[in-house]
């Protein structure tokens, strides 16, 4: 019985198909500039997705396909190889001392190779002689591969099973299933491959990194496709041992902890003990290791199965997988998972229907694509992937896909029709459909016999190059149902040429764009800034001009004050125009001080001084005593009267006559005028003057008002 509501999750092509043809026809967004340098692998990425939605050839012209194909082959290296992007093209400048800067790359082979079957090139011009002499390079004596060559052939990158499968897929691509030497070039060395494979596998029957890690799905992919592309996958029982080494020691407990990577923890908000969870054991208590949660954890319960298959304890509505144990549900995981039970032909043992539910409801994006969680943003790794995994389900629409070479049938057809491949291989077996390999039955774990089911659906066979590739898929529950699907156009995506150029030659222009706008922004600041400490300042000033008028009123109120004390009870607004202070005493100026000026005497134990103090005046010529400056005007005086009898020849008046004249007669001395000398007045002097004027204009007063 399906999970309710499993009709109404469909599959959105048009979004789908729009999401990558935006991908193929215009910039990707920021986020991917740290992926610049995997260039290839975006470019494979956004060809297959189309290829497997069936766009491909609606999507390109035939000119823009021999212009995609031609950036690929551009990225060919003259040694044999390609690089995974042309950042690293020295072009006519290289040679020899920079070449090792722009080496060959198994992963970027690998990935130009796919793309330039994707786009059905006949790999005509890939020198094929030059990529399997450097593979056998890039093998290590303990039969791992690495990511580069370097100087004095130093095997460069990880160790793991990737690189291993990247490098076979390579050679299976190249030379098919041939063994031994080919066309003159030796082969690499399988058997030690095998051992490195057997060696990363765990007890628990999955495949890590190294010896001794810890069980993924990604490497036990990795390495069970690596074995299907060189036939050394498990024998069925049937068969008997052929001496050869192969990988996969225990296949039944690979494929139990395949299927043990769906989990219900589709969140990291999840939050249900695990009951029955893998990692339970006589020694644990089920709890100590709470993560799952599921909305639908049971949504119902499960009726007895009629038809003689083993019954499941509840219908589950949507069903993650993982890549390692206790980890949330990715959907990169799904393929990474169920790809190696298909490869080994036993991809019925899941129910694809609770993941397909999964994929679609949880992780699909309403753009289209997929993305790594739920709630996260499509990617195109994840969009990819999981458009892999619905279409290994047998999504209607769909094309047919190769779960070991991640592309369409449609695509290793053409790869195994063309013709320099056929004169390697020989008979081309997968393309009369034989299959040179029984299935592998699943064994009972109490037993050890074949668990056989009764009615149970055929096995889905293996799908690496030997095995039979069928054109449904069969699962272990009911099949899913065909039903036409109504899929709407997607809308037309046009490249603009001239946006691109803007993008790519536009940088100063953006540059001083951006200059000038820093620059506006830095004036604008500035001009608050300026705004800011001016109003702060008058603020500042405000305060201290209050004080100061307070301080002032102070000292006048305590100057009013002391005048009523001197001139009586006077009042202290007697300098207003409407005073009527009847205060009549008359103000009879101001007593000059008594000059000081006597002699003391200080005696000291060791010498007499004498101290003489005197008063003086300050003016602008300088300081002068008292009476000095009369003393200094009468003699002034007495010298003009006396020169004015000289000119006017004494008493009798005999003497010359002056003559006068416009200007002072040389050597004459002119009369100076004296400067009036300004000084502050007191406030004293200041009261004074102001009770002088009341008095005054108080006696104007009383004078207008007798003669009225």
């Amino acid at each position: 019985m399906a999970p309710t509501g499993f009709d109404n999750t469909q599959l959105n092509y048009a979004r789908h198909i729009k999401y990558w043809r935006r991908n193929l026809k215009t910039l990707l967004p920021h986020f991917y500039t740290s992926n610049d340098s995997n260039r290839m692998l975006l470019a494979l990425f956004t060809v297959s997705a189309l290829d497997v939605l069936g766009d491909l050839d609606a999507a390109l012209s035939p000119e823009e396909r021999q212009g995609h194909i031609d950036w690929v082959y551009s990225c060919q290296l003259p040694e044999g190889g390609f690089r995974p992007w042309p950042g690293s093209n020295y072009g006519e400048l290289r040679n020899e001392e920079n070449k090792s800067w722009d080496p060959a790359h198994i992963p970027g082979t690998f990935f130009a190779l796919l793309t330039l079957v994707v786009l059905k090139d006949d790999l005509e011009r890939v020198k094929r002689k030059e990529i399997l002499a450097w593979l056998v390079q890039m093998q290590r004596p303990e039969g791992s591969f690495g990511e580069t060559l370097g100087d004095n052939g130093y095997v460069h990158g990880g160790n793991d099973s990737r690189f291993g499968y990247m490098a076979t897929a390579i050679r299976w691509i190249l030379r098919g299933d041939l063994q031994g030497p080919c066309q003159g070039i030796p082969d690499i060395d399988v058997d030690a491959f095998v051992n490195c494979v057997r060696a990363a596998e765990c007890y628990d029957g999955g495949i890590s990194e190294a010896p001794y890690h810890e069980a993924h799905a990604g490497f036990t992919c990795c390495a069970i496709a690596a074995l299907a592309f060189l036939d050394r996958l498990p024998l069925p029982p049937s068969q008997k041992p052929d001496g050869l080494v192969r990988g996969v020691s225990d296949l039944q407990n690979t494929l139990h902890w395949l299927v043990s990577r769906q989990t219900l923890t589709l969140d990291e908000d999840d939050g249900v003990d695990t009951m029955g969870d893998e990692t339970d054991t006589s020694e644990t208590c089920h709890d100590a290791h709470t993560f799952v949660k599921l909305g639908a954890y049971p949504s119902a319960q499960a009726k007895e199965n009629t038809k003689g298959r083993p019954h499941v304890h509840y219908e589950l509505e949507w069903v993650g997988v993982n890549g390692r144990c206790n980890k949330v549900a990715d959907t990169c995981y799904a393929y990474w998972t169920c790809a190696p039970l298909q490869i080994l032909g036993h991809l019925d043992i899941v129910d694809p229907q609770p993941i397909r539910k999964w994929l679609l409801d949880k992780t699909q994006h309403l753009v289209g694509g997929f993305g790594k969680v739920t709630g996260d943003p499509p990617d195109m790794y994840h969009s990819f992937l999981g458009l892999m995994v619905i279409a290994m389900f047998g999504e209607p629409g769909l094309q047919n896909v190769d779960p070991a070479l991640c592309i369409t049938h449609k695509a290793k057809k053409h790869l195994e029709s063309l013709s320099w491949r056929r004169k390697i291989t020989g008979v081309n077996d997968a393309a009369n459909g034989k299959s040179d390999i029984p299935l592998i039955p699943i064994l009972s774990a109490k037993t050890g016999s074949q668990r056989k089911p009764a009615s149970a659906p055929p096995r889905i066979p293996a799908t690496h190059n030997l095995y039979t590739h069928t054109t449904h898929t069969t699962m272990g529950g009911p099949p899913i149902k065909k039903r036409k699907i109504a899929v709407t156009a997607p809308e037309q995506i046009n490249f603009d040429f001239a946006a691109r150029e803007e993008y790519l030659t536009g940088f100063h222009k953006r540059k001083l764009e951006r200059k000038k706008h820093a620059q506006e922004e830095n004036a604008k600041r500035e001009k608050e800034e300026k705004l800011r400490m001016r109003r702060e300042l008058r603020a500042e000033r405000k305060a201290d001009l209050e004080k100061h008028v307070e301080e002032v009123n102070r000292l006048v109120k305590q100057a009013n004050g002391d005048m009523s004390e001197a001139a009586g009870s006077t009042s202290p607004d007697s300098d207003n125009s409407d005073d009527d202070d009847d205060d009549e005493e008359e103000f009879k100026g101001f007593t000059d001080p008594e000059p000081i000026n006597q002699e003391d005497e200080y005696i000291d134990e060791d010498k007499y001084t004498t101290v003489t103090m005197e008063s003086v005046n300050i003016s602008r010529s300088g300081f002068s005593r008292p009476g000095e400056e009369e003393e200094v005007e009468a003699a002034a005086e007495a010298a003009r009267k006396k020169k004015l009898e000289d000119e006017e020849g004494g008493a009798g008046g005999e003497g010359k006559k002056r003559v006068w004249t416009k200007a002072w007669p040389k050597n004459s001395e002119r009369p100076k005028k004296k400067k009036k000398k300004f000084r502050y007045e007191t406030k004293t002097e200041r009261k004074a003057e102001r009770m002088k004027q009341g008095i005054k204009k108080r006696k104007q007063k009383e004078a207008r008002t007798k003669d009225k």
